[in-house]
């Protein structure tokens, strides 16, 4: 093999490869911003957030010394900050509604419902996906009810 080859073959390798990397970056330059959004949501409430989750658009987090979680969203032309102190909640339920079209099932939103002690009071939802807000579904479903248990679990252990 001669030196031209072993450069061309280079040069096709990172032509492959740059377009991978540029799209790893800027996804993690997009989840360390969404994190820090949802840290600076927590220390406005003097909170620090012992387990944090980022996925897509969204983050949730959970303060578990004083029993708040977080929850922060960027939406197309919005921010959403929302909290949840658990020691007023009864229990967390994961919602998931479908559409049935034309025959196909299809998710329309995902949301995490926080039921209230005084029933009275309307449940508090933080929406993980909303098909008119993200195109496609990512790994929010595994997300919600991985934080449904844990938070769960929390509410009972208090």
């Amino acid at each position: 093999m001669d030196n031209q080859s072993i450069y061309i073959g280079i040069i096709i390798t990172a032509i492959c490869i740059l377009p991978l990397i540029i799209l790893w970056w800027k996804r993690q330059k997009r989840d360390n911003l969404i994190k820090d959004e949802i840290i600076k949501q927590a220390q406005k409430e003097d909170c620090k957030l012992n387990k944090i989750s980022v996925n897509s658009a969204m983050a949730i987090g959970v303060d578990e010394a004083k029993k708040k979680v977080f929850f922060y969203k960027k939406e197309k032309d919005k921010a959403i900050h929302l909290k949840a102190d658990l020691s007023n909640i009864s229990n967390c339920r994961a919602i998931k509604s479908q559409d049935i079209t034309d025959g196909e099932n299809t998710v329309d939103h995902l949301d995490l419902a926080f039921n209230y002690k005084d029933k009275s009071k309307e449940s508090l939802i933080f929406n993980f996906f909303g098909k008119n807000n993200i195109l496609a579904l990512d790994d929010e479903f595994i997300l919600l009810t991985e934080w449904e248990e844990y938070l769960n679990s929390l509410i009972k252990n208090k």
